[in-house]
């Protein structure tokens, strides 16, 4: 062969810098997927929330809509009762209804909401405009000051903008 000898390895594996390099890669996949899914899991916690939102929404408006005959969540069983004006009701997300008890399991997941362990409080008025606020979790029934004084503060409800797809 040309006067060359050539030198093969008769051990089979990879040598230490081979290896190096196969982690260092693996390394700086890492490093640009975590941002990536850390981002994606964030929109998952906004998008729910605001699925969340609709629902407690669509379940006032039928209330409303039948007439306020509607079971509502009494903090241990399901109990028929009219939807009064003007009061505070609560989402209880797990049974997807409404309630008049705050004792409710927080569920808010999206931190860019400030929602993490918060319930949704609504009420309607008599002209069926709805208001909705995200709250920390109140005791007893009824609305109660801290209840009242997050109605008449900022909105922090997710906005159909704000849930980006892509």
């Amino acid at each position: 062969m040309n006067g060359k000898k050539y030198i093969f390895r008769e051990n089979k594996g990879f040598t230490l810098v081979e290896m190096l390099i196969v982690v260092a890669i693996i390394a700086v996949l890492i490093a640009i997927s975590i941002p990536l899914v850390s981002g994606a899991l964030d929109r998952v916690r906004h998008t729910a929330d605001a699925a969340n939102e609709r629902a407690a929404r669509g379940a006032v408006m039928v209330a409303h809509i039948v007439g306020g005959g509607v079971e509502i969540w009494n903090g241990s069983i399901m109990q028929p009762a009219t939807l009064k004006y003007d009061e505070i009701y609560y989402y209880d997300a797990g049974r997807g209804c409404l309630a008049n008890t705050g004792t409710l399991e927080g569920y808010g997941q999206c931190a860019r909401g400030d929602h993490i362990g918060k319930i949704i409080a609504l009420k309607m008025d008599q002209h069926g405009n709805i208001t909705m606020r995200w709250i920390d979790q109140p005791t007893g029934t009824g609305g109660g000051a801290a209840v009242n004084a997050a109605f008449n503060g900022p909105d922090n409800c997710c906005r159909p903008t704000d849930v980006k797809h892509s």
